[in-house]
């Protein structure tokens, strides 16, 4: 705990290997995705997994800091990026 506050844990889904660079903030961003959507006149009417890319625009709901994804990246622990590799294959 630092300063009264629990720090936020890393992320090892969606979010993983990213931070706010200026809060420190793992929780949630905005970021703009990649997604293929099935649109009608009145709507849309279904939509695909959203991807996004390292150049993709991201924004941190908590201070506003905006940039890259890959302005957010974090370099992330050896024990870490072993659990991912394991994960994935």
């Amino acid at each position: 705990m630092v300063g009264g506050v629990n720090p936020d844990p890393i992320p090892m889904n969606c979010l993983e290997g990213l931070q706010c660079p200026d809060c420190g903030n793992r929780r949630k961003f905005n970021i703009g995705v990649n997604a293929w959507a099935v649109v009608k006149d009145d709507g849309i009417q279904s939509m695909s997994e959203a991807d996004w890319e390292m150049d993709s625009w991201i924004n941190c709901p908590y201070c506003a800091e905006s940039g890259r994804v890959s302005d957010f990246s974090i370099n992330l622990p050896d024990d870490i990026v072993h659990h991912i590799i394991q994960e994935s294959a």
